[in-house]
């Protein structure tokens, strides 16, 4: 690790934009971990998207595009550059095509985002009626949390690889702006019973995966590639982000990834 507190200091801001079901204000817990702390003391500018948890794709980039003009406002600068976990890349890429913010952003990285849809918001949408794991999981961590407004059928829908498909032929990159995306893998070696499961779920629809997203749907612009710990399969779809809690596995160094990967915007001149 350097000790060069310019080390992520970007050419313009960074906005961190979340994912489904999980607030990044919270008062439980922290949705990225210390990353934005250990990144501003780095030397960047980093900010919250602060947008709700649920929502669908439109209106989540609405609200999105707003709190970035305020960034832009309150920093002076011409641009942002755009940090994306999950469904957040996916309402990153509808403002950036839809809503005339290409002149707004410089880059836009995207982790573990499904942009070719999830087989697991299709099968939880297919199994509404029934008592499935999948839905147990998901309603019983999201109420644990203070959280009982969120709809997963209702946001599910636009997460499943046949809505992806129909998203992807209408929403298009922009030029100006540099696309790039990263994930994670796991495989039935993960010490984890739930997210074993979901793996092999996975694997029989889509092949390697993280346990939700599929190593094929997160690629996007130019993939960097899918992140291991010492060449094993250990950083799922929440430890890319430093949400070790929901795993229980903590190999992976989430803040050291920010930070090189931050640092790489910075090279790149963004």
């Amino acid at each position: 690790m350097t000790d060069n507190i310019d080390f992520c200091r970007t050419k313009y801001p960074i906005i961190l934009i979340h994912g489904l079901g999980l607030p990044d204000n919270s008062i439980f817990f922290n949705y990225w971990s210390k990353i934005p702390d250990v990144l501003k003391n780095y030397g960047a500018n980093v900010f919250l998207s602060g947008h709700p948890h649920s929502g669908t794709h439109a209106e989540n980039a609405a609200i999105i595009k707003n709190r970035i003009q305020e960034i832009l406002h309150l920093t002076n600068s011409a641009k942002i550059n755009i940090i994306a976990h999950s469904k957040g890349g996916v309402e990153a890429r509808y403002m950036l095509s839809k809503m005339d913010m290409a002149e707004k952003v410089a880059s836009l990285t995207t982790l573990s985002t499904p942009h070719r849809g999830s087989t697991i918001s299709k099968l939880i949408l297919e199994n509404r009626h029934e008592l499935n794991p999948l839905i147990f999981f998901n309603t019983l961590m999201t109420y644990s949390l203070g959280i009982f407004d969120f709809n997963v059928f209702k946001i599910g829908e636009e997460l499943t690889p046949d809505y992806m498909k129909k998203f992807n032929e209408k929403i298009n990159d922009v030029s100006g702006v540099y696309y790039q995306s990263y994930g994670g893998v796991i495989d039935n070696s993960h010490p984890n019973l739930l997210w074993r499961h979901l793996n092999h779920i996975m694997l029989q629809y889509e092949g390697e995966n993280d346990g939700l997203v599929s190593s094929e749907s997160f690629q996007w612009g130019n993939f960097k590639g899918s992140m291991t710990v010492n060449n094993k399969p250990l950083v799922s779809h929440f430890d890319l982000i430093g949400l070790h809690q929901f795993t229980g596995v903590y190999e992976f160094d989430s803040e050291s990834f920010f930070i090189e990967s931050v640092h790489e915007l910075k090279d790149m001149g963004y």
